[in-house]
């Protein structure tokens, strides 16, 4: 299954960045995005399939009654699913694990049908899970990050 994935991921991830991302973002991220897709060329995301374990988030932006099937509305969605996402990398990393949070850009719905995902349901992120590579790295990120006194403010 982990194979499937990633095979589908990675056909859409190409069709994103032949057709649908601008040319200014593909530029701006060029230098992040060359360390991972084997120096810019070719989109491969071994991770999907090295991985032990490949989880899968979703999300319901609505609920259904068992009764009537009526949508039953949620609220803060993504921010519910983001803040989870997080706590479960900050639990992995005190388990000695460690993730990649993907944005399975372009292949949700295939891959929703693919584990017979329920309608009100949607693929948030895909984070496999392990131990690090042992020649893992982090890509370089140019320009730095902006120093915490640009961005916070101590009231």
């Amino acid at each position: 299954m982990k194979a499937k994935i990633r095979t589908l991921v990675e056909a859409e991830e190409k069709v994103n960045y032949e057709t649908r991302m601008a040319e200014k973002w593909k530029q701006d991220l060029e230098h992040m995005m060359s360390a991972i897709h084997n120096g810019g060329g070719d989109i491969t995301k071994p991770y999907l399939t090295e991985a032990p374990y490949l989880v899968l988030v979703f999300s319901q932006p609505y609920g259904l009654d068992r009764e009537t099937g009526e949508k039953i509305d949620h609220y803060y969605v993504a921010q519910s699913v983001g803040i989870a996402v997080g706590m479960f990398t900050a639990a992995l990393h005190e388990a000695s694990l460690c993730s990649l949070v993907s944005t399975p850009m372009g292949s949700e719905s295939e891959v929703k049908q693919m584990l017979h995902r329920p309608v009100n349901e949607k693929l948030f992120c895909l984070m496999p899970v392990g131990h690090p590579a042992s020649d893992a790295t982090v890509p370089k990120r140019d320009p730095l990050r902006k120093p915490m006194e640009e961005l916070m403010v101590v009231v």
